[in-house]
């Protein structure tokens, strides 16, 4: 089990709020599982200013952070797939660069077969 526990921005930028270690606890009481506290509004405040074209003022938000903080987003995506047992890969072409799921374990017949069907039935080798 995953919790996402939206908190503050200025309670995320301090490190934690008040009511997380109470929160903690009561995930170990019922079960336990991982807890990754995050705050949207400090999420969507560095989103609209990567979107804007402000990368200066992210990277600035950023750095005024001293490292200490930067965006959940890729530790929640990789925790999600490592809790459900997913991987990826990558494929590249003139057009687009896409990134393909397939579960833990799959072999490369069945990663071919994510893209298409046919990929799989028709697989002959891997190098």
């Amino acid at each position: 089990m995953v919790y996402l526990l939206n908190i503050s921005k200025r309670s995320f930028i301090g490190g934690g709020s008040k009511y997380l270690v109470q929160a903690k606890e009561w995930i170990e009481a019922h079960g336990g599982g991982l807890v990754l506290p995050f705050s949207i509004e400090f999420e969507e405040e560095l989103n609209c200013l990567k979107e804007a074209g402000e990368a200066e003022a992210a990277t600035a938000l950023l750095a005024e952070l001293g490292g200490k903080r930067t965006s959940m987003l890729n530790r929640i995506i990789k925790c999600g797939y490592r809790q459900l047992h997913l991987m990826y890969y990558f494929t590249a072409g003139e057009k687009e660069v896409r990134c393909w799921t397939i579960m833990e374990g799959a072999t490369a017949p069945q990663a071919a077969g994510v893209i298409h069907s046919d990929f799989e039935k028709g697989f002959i080798k891997a190098e």
